[in-house]
């Protein structure tokens, strides 16, 4: 949407090469696109305009892609995203709905809100003031969006109304306790019966999709301790990768004086960690520098892929994880696996891209900024075609 918004004017193919409908949806196009554009731009007369003439465009939808949100929206979305309150009245005027939801996410303005506040792109007032703006105007706020905003009050009330709500699969295809990031928030779920074990529809595209909420826990390393309860409230069994995961270096230790094969052993299609992940990508994607700094003297391959996650090795793990939510980035893993002689050009199929691309580029949703990971990777890239250099 923005490369094409940023065209001065949007031409019509050859009249005579299209029929009558093919015309009309062209011009619709147009007419979103121009609406979208006035919406980014804060510009209320062309919107005004635009909706005088065609009402329908209140309820329009579109794509959106940037640094915050990758997919689908509505107008009123963009409104809000673009935090302008006028126009999401004038919108509002012309027939939008409030609790509209798109399909990327199943998001309504309020998980926008909840969610750009909880990622830090407004701040916690901002982000308050846009809450009571929007439920002033009729919005409805849900447990996720409560869960996001760390009100448990309102969630314990709900779910005292109504204990079904506990297991509702909603936003992003997932249940309440998918999206909880504190243990207050699970055990409230868990004791209005949330089951960590619900199973989750994701089939989107062939790509690796958490498929119970203990598993979207794992998928999140940046709250540990969550993921630690909710595997002994389970009582899930810890095996390697497991122990890999949680940092727990004796535990390691312990399972590859049974099992020196294990290094290298894969987890399971029904793994709380996903499938096809040897230890060594379980650290580098958790963070834990001592354990990986163990499987790798102990001989683990640094340029092992994953079927799971489209050929990444260890090493783009540990550049994508760099970065938790405590904003600090860590250089230690992707240092190791470098010293132990990780392939820095080797690309993924994901993207095609290699682990310095990723570092250095706006891939993801939560990217935080990894400059001091960039930069390491940049300086060993430079290193080892020097070295080349002189070789030849």
């Amino acid at each position: 949407l923005k490369v094409l918004l940023a065209e001065e004017e949007v031409t019509l193919p050859n009249t005579h090469k299209l029929g009558a409908m093919a015309l009309a949806e062209q011009a619709l196009t147009t007419k979103v696109m121009r609406l979208f554009r006035a919406i980014i731009e804060d510009d209320s007369q062309t919107a005004r305009r635009l909706l005088r003439v065609e009402p329908g465009l209140a309820h329009a939808r579109g794509l959106e892609w940037s640094d915050f949100w990758h997919g689908e929206v509505t107008a009123i979305h963009l409104a809000v995203m673009h935090r302008h309150r006028a126009m999401v009245d004038l919108l509002l005027a012309h027939g939008a709905e409030i609790d509209q939801r798109e399909t990327t996410s199943n998001f309504t303005v309020l998980h926008y809100v909840a969610n750009m506040a909880l990622a830090g792109v407004i701040t916690p007032t901002e982000g308050d003031d846009l809450f009571a703006f929007l439920t002033a105007r009729g919005a409805v706020p849900d447990i996720v969006v409560y869960l996001w905003r760390n009100e448990l009050a309102p969630i314990r009330a709900l779910l005292a109304a109504d204990p079904t709500q506990a297991n509702v699969v909603g936003v992003m295809q997932a249940t309440p306790l998918c999206h909880v990031t504190d243990l207050p928030a699970a055990q409230l779920l868990l004791s209005y019966g949330a089951d960590p074990f619900y199973p989750l529809d994701h089939v989107r595209s062939g790509e690796c999709w958490p498929d119970t909420p203990l598993q979207w826990a794992a998928s999140r390393p940046e709250h540990p301790a969550l993921f630690r309860f909710l595997l002994d409230y389970t009582g899930t069994p810890i095996d390697i990768h497991l122990a890999c995961a949680l940092g727990d270096v004796a535990h390691v230790q312990q399972f590859l004086a049974v099992d020196a094969t294990l290094i290298e052993s894969r987890t399971g299609a029904t793994h709380v960690l996903l499938a096809d992940f040897t230890p060594l990508h379980v650290a580098a994607r958790y963070r834990q520098a001592e354990v990986a700094a163990l499987l790798l003297a102990r001989g683990a391959n640094p340029d092992a892929t994953t079927a799971t996650v489209k050929d990444m090795t260890p090493l783009h793990l540990a550049v994508m994880y760099s970065a938790g939510d405590e904003d600090e980035v860590r250089t230690e893993v992707p240092q190791l696996l470098l010293a132990y002689g990780a392939n820095i050009l080797l690309r993924d199929s994901v993207r095609g891209l290699t682990p310095l691309e990723w570092a250095e580029g706006s891939h993801m949703c939560d990217e935080k900024g990894r400059a001091d990971v960039s930069a390491l990777l940049r300086a060993h890239s430079t290193a080892r075609q020097n070295q080349q250099t002189n070789v030849s």
